[in-house]
């Protein structure tokens, strides 16, 4: 079996993994960029599973937390660990599949990244700014809100009519001690839904006659209310109650309105204004990441026998690969289209199998050359084959930087291109290696509400050129399919860009 894995196969594995993730993201507050006193603590777990054409298979998954300190509200600080296993011969060998007796072993790794995301305070907003952003909510919210009292709430209205009730019962505590005041609904027509009057003038007449006391009243009262309450965001609201109770209609948010004021109110607007800065940040202008990971892996390979120089044995080498570094992303602009730039600079030591192999047959008796077993017979042989010598070490440097664009919108996209140059310091067939990357991201689902965190596909071309220290050159290209699971369209890795 072929030790690379090829493109249709990465395809297939796409194809099957996308539909269990969810519909795409359309929160355009979900990555981060939230003001610092709305901004939770998020839990992250980070999934990469990639392969390339020239043959390299990676398998990674991680836990991390990014939090605001209270002591610097400004950035966001996160931390993630991660488990990785590495492999030359392609996804083939981490999901166990071999190639004969002679196999490149895959480097398992444990690592570790900090992070720093700076988020500088907003400031009030100029009023022009100000009182656009108010006036779309406003029109936004009087196109959603009746959608809530269809007899059926479609997928699109949800999330909104989900706000909407959860800032109506959030309000009810204030409301509830004002409207329960004695004669409060008799000075106040809409304290109070058409269904409950009945149940109230009931208890006024109790109350008049001495069945109840006040405390009585007042939890009747109570229960009124809640009925009331309990309507809004549905089908049997009263809107003479429910729309007092509610919300500032901007409180609800843009990332939660319904898919009709989003076609209509925002699209629109967003489409015209690509550069505006009334359009909400949605990355933050400045990541900053440093890790380190470690890792073991066994080479098994046949040497020479101490004793006996003609006879080869075999040999098991365990090795540490290790490597550490820093990398930096930033957005300087926002907008629908916003700008990007990286850099990572990493040092690191890894160990790579011989290219040579041993191969030896032993007899297992004859094959009739024809089918009558008078002919003529060949002799028959079993072989095998293995990796001569063991693993070599390499200590290199390698510099990357990225420019590019991103959808500052929706979060759904974003393209780069940098080139990236690895320097061997000892111990290296190579004099050095420079690449040219061109990495493109699609974010294709998001996961349930609340949870900051996207299914992305990324495809990376790239092409390649090696000088060898005896003078040769090596030109290549490859291309590297990968599906990510991630909080956004940057990586939580500090080896990644």
């Amino acid at each position: 079996m072929s030790r690379r894995i090829g493109l249709a196969g990465l395809i297939a594995l796409l194809a099957a993994t996308a539909p269990a993730l969810g519909a795409p993201p359309e929160d355009g507050t979900a990555q981060g960029a939230a003001t610092a006193t709305s901004r939770p603590t998020v839990v992250l777990v980070p999934m990469k599973l990639a392969g390339s054409t020239d043959g390299k298979g990676t398998a990674e998954v991680g836990v991390g937390v990014v939090a605001t300190p209270s002591w610097w509200t400004d950035v966001n600080i996160g931390g993630v660990l991660t488990a990785k296993v590495d492999t030359p011969d392609g996804l083939a060998t981490i999901i166990g599949v071999k190639d004969g007796e002679v196999e490149q072993p895959a480097t398992w790794s444990f690592g570790v990244t900090l992070s720093l995301l700076y988020l500088p305070p907003r400031g009030p907003l100029p009023p022009e700014i100000r009182d656009g952003r108010e006036s779309r909510a406003a029109a936004a919210y009087a196109v959603c809100a009746p959608r809530c009292r269809a007899s059926s709430i479609s997928p699109d209205d949800a999330p909104f009519c989900k706000a909407r009730k959860e800032a109506i019962e959030h309000n009810a505590g204030e409301v509830l001690a004002r409207r329960t005041q004695a004669d409060d609904q008799r000075d106040q027509p809409a304290a109070f839904c058409k269904k409950a009057q009945a149940a109230l003038t009931e208890a006024d007449r109790d109350l008049a006659s001495g069945k109840i006391d006040d405390k009585q009243h007042t939890d009747a009262k109570r229960a009124a209310f809640k009925s009331c309450l309990d309507a809004c965001g549905t089908a049997d609201e009263d809107m003479s109650f429910c729309a007092p109770v509610e919300l500032d209609p901007a409180a609800i948010g843009e990332g939660k309105t319904c898919a009709l004021a989003r076609e209509t109110i925002y699209k629109p607007y967003y489409e015209s204004h690509a550069t505006s800065r009334d359009i909400p940040r949605l990355y933050p202008p400045l990541l900053l990441k440093a890790g380190a990971q470690v890792g073991h892996a066994e080479f098994t390979y046949r040497t020479a026998d101490d004793g006996a120089p003609s006879r080869l044995v075999e040999k098991i080498d365990p090795v540490t690969p290790w490597s550490g570094g820093i990398s930096v992303a930033s957005i300087p602009s926002w907008g629908r289209y916003a700008t990007t730039i990286e850099g990572l600079v990493a040092y690191s030591s890894s160990w790579k199998a011989s290219k040579k192999t041993a191969r030896w047959c032993s007899p297992v008796g004859d094959v009739a050359r024809d089918e009558d077993e008078r002919d003529p017979a060949d002799p028959a042989e079993s072989c095998q084959e293995a990796t001569l010598n063991g693993p070599t070490n390499t200590k290199k440097f390698r510099i990357a930087a990225q420019a590019g664009i991103v959808d500052g919108y929706h979060g759904v996209w974003r393209l780069a291109a940098g080139p990236e140059l690895s320097v061997p310091v000892e111990d290296a067939e190579e004099e050095f290696s420079l690449g040219l990357r061109f990495p493109f991201y699609v974010s294709f689902a998001s996961a349930p509400e609340k949870l900051s965190y996207h299914g992305i596909v990324r495809v990376a071309p790239s092409i390649s050129f090696t000088r060898m220290k005896d003078g040769t050159k090596d030109i290549g290209g490859f291309i590297e399919l990968a599906i990510l699971g991630q909080r956004s369209l940057f990586s939580d890795q500090f080896d990644a860009l």
